[in-house]
């Protein structure tokens, strides 16, 4: 099976908390998943 990579943008707020949780989901399914992590939100902006 091919590994998918996957973008992922946790965002800010409860973002975060919801990616975490979702991420465990689908990983729990099996697929070949790489998470691409990339930052947004407010506190990027900042930055």
């Amino acid at each position: 099976m091919a590994k998918h990579t996957i973008t992922l943008i946790p965002g800010d707020g409860i973002g975060p908390e919801l990616t975490r949780a979702m991420t465990r989901v689908v990983d729990a399914t099996g697929v070949d998943i790489e998470w691409e992590t990339v930052e947004a939100g407010a506190d990027v902006m900042e930055k």
